[in-house]
């Protein structure tokens, strides 16, 4: 198995990722929005990152399920936390 480094690009899409998500001018990150593209970024380095694997699409879905669920919850959403907003 290959080992990952910044040349690779599942690494590459990542990390450009985070960087437009941390650019504090950008509208989204201002109003505290999804960045779509980002999402798309992220979505592409799972997508290659399974394929590389041997992954199925089915796992990807499900990889990507996670994902939206896991950022959904650091918002606070109380559907996904299972509380009230309030830590309870």
């Amino acid at each position: 198995m290959e080992i990952l480094n910044d040349q690779d690009i599942v690494v590459r899409l990542r990390k450009r990722a985070e960087i437009r998500r941390s650019i504090p001018t950008r509208k989204s990150v201002q109003a505290k929005e999804p960045d779509r593209i980002a999402d798309l970024l992220d979505e592409a380095a799972t997508e290659i990152a399974l394929l590389r694997m041997g992954g199925s699409a089915d796992q990807a879905r499900l990889e990507r399920g996670w994902q939206a669920l896991a950022a959904c919850a650091a918002k606070g959403c109380i559907i996904c936390t299972g509380t009230q907003g309030d830590g309870r």
